[in-house]
């Protein structure tokens, strides 16, 4: 809410690894209520690699069936079949990693989530413009690209140390050594 009360429409995520379908069936719905109507839906990493590594994983869900969680919302539906009135005003968005592998396999997961109700997907952020090149190319052979918003991340660090923390400790994100080596010397 103090976001969209200073201008900035948000984008509220939603990562599987931590909720259950109640919980993020309340959570998409209580944050329409409050105006939120972007959300993005995510599978989300494994609690090994975060600082809680005892966690108890929850996914109930993965990404896509989140998303079609939250379509069934959109159109006034919970996932029991119970009618949701008014239905939410939602777009419904997800993630992706085309620097990732098995690079192969990324067009044909992202298209899933498109067929499942993704109106956007927030790309991770990829170092490698080859990887980002062969994902896109691919987007637009499948007509991916037209059904659905493709969003490239943008990363702007202050040092090089940033861009070894990020090679180092994010999951999915491999930053080139000689990435890293210009950044040093600059």
């Amino acid at each position: 809410m103090a976001l969209k009360a200073a201008g900035v429409e948000p984008v509220m995520q939603l990562a599987c690894r931590d909720r259950n379908r109640l919980n993020l069936q309340a959570e998409i719905v209580g944050a329409a209520m409050h105006g939120i109507e972007n959300i993005s839906c995510m599978t989300g990493d494994d609690v090994i690699a975060g600082d809680e590594p005892e966690t108890r994983r929850v996914f109930d869900l993965d990404s896509p069936q989140l998303i079609a969680v939250a379509e069934g919302l959109r159109r006034g539906r919970y996932l029991s079949g119970r009618v949701l009135t008014p239905a939410p005003r939602l777009l419904i968005g997800a993630v992706e990693n085309p620097g990732a592998p098995p690079f192969a396999y990324r067009v044909s997961r992202a298209a899933k989530k498109a067929d499942a109700g993704a109106r956007f997907l927030q790309l991770q952020i990829c170092f490698m413009p080859e990887r980002l090149a062969e994902f896109m190319a691919g987007a637009v052979a499948t007509g991916l690209a037209e059904r659905c918003a493709l969003i490239p991340s943008i990363l702007i660090v202050r040092s090089a140390l940033a861009l070894k923390f990020v090679n180092e400790k994010v999951a999915g994100i491999e930053v080139p050594a000689g990435l890293i080596a210009r950044a040093e010397a600059a």
